[in-house]
């Protein structure tokens, strides 16, 4: 109970600061889209420790950039035992790639071009 602080919603200065202060992200939920959050976590280097759900899979490699939670085993001694310098450079390449506006925009884009032309 010392070691976790449930701070409920907070403006986007104090999210970065605690980001800054984690070394774990957790999401378990048992249904959910890519969360923002989760990005976020992975853009601040902490660990993702989250659901076995088919969303998780396009983001997280289980014991190489995360943790997909196994019900057989400590996820959190599991995240500890990454190589953090792996799983960062890792995070950080698949949110330059993937989830960046700048990136999002010119996928957008291209999709939005696509479509024309199929249509013409």
């Amino acid at each position: 109970e010392e070691k976790v602080t449930f701070i409920g919603f907070v403006d986007a200065t104090k999210n970065n600061e605690m980001y800054s202060k984690a070394s774990i992200y957790v999401s378990i939920p048992s249904s959910d889209g890519t969360s923002v959050s989760l990005l976020e976590a992975m853009s601040a280097d902490c660990i993702p420790v989250v659901s076995d759900l088919e969303v998780s899979h396009e983001w997280i490699v289980n014991g190489e950039n995360g943790i997909i939670r196994n019900l057989e085993k400590n996820p959190f001694e599991a995240a500890l035992q990454l190589n953090k310098d792996v799983c960062f450079k890792i995070n950080q390449q698949k949110i330059r790639e993937t989830a960046l506006r700048s990136t999002t925009i010119k996928l957008f884009y291209q999709l939005y071009q696509s479509a024309i032309q199929d249509a013409n």
